[in-house]
């Protein structure tokens, strides 16, 4: 019986392909943890984080301020993908690829005078959904 599926997965593989693929996508400038680090909380203004980081992608006001938003895509994926003939014309394929989610980014929170308050870094998205949200009402 193993000699059968050998023989079985040898005449598969044979007559199969097999390829492999390697993508890298950027999007805008990427900065660096020490950029980010540089822009003290409490002492740095709107001015230092426009001359270290450039124009923000995003920017809204909240209550008391402003938060601006900038974000990247800096992805290395790799990729395998495995097509069998089937017959009569037809191939099954199987694919992976190591896509990793969403933008990466930094979400700067500043008082009404225009001082930072606070850096947060992440998924983009999800700092931007937190920064949205509004708190809760108090009872």
């Amino acid at each position: 019986m193993l000699r059968l599926s050998s023989a079985l997965c040898v005449a598969l593989l044979s007559s199969s392909c097999l390829s492999g693929t390697y993508d890298r996508m950027r999007k805008h400038e990427v900065y660096s943890d020490a950029q980010l680090d540089s822009l003290a909380v409490g002492t740095a203004d709107l001015g230092d984080c426009l001359a270290t980081l450039g124009a923000p992608t995003r920017v809204w006001e909240i209550e008391g301020g402003a938060a601006l938003a900038w974000h990247w895509m800096n992805l290395k994926v790799w990729g395998v993908t495995l097509a069998l003939p089937m017959g009569r014309g037809g191939n099954a394929n199987l694919s992976y690829a190591d896509l990793a989610e969403g933008d990466e980014g930094a979400v700067l929170f500043f008082q009404e005078d225009w001082t930072l308050v606070e850096l947060r870094r992440g998924q983009i998205a999800k700092l931007i959904e937190e920064a949205r949200r509004r708190p809760a009402f108090l009872e």
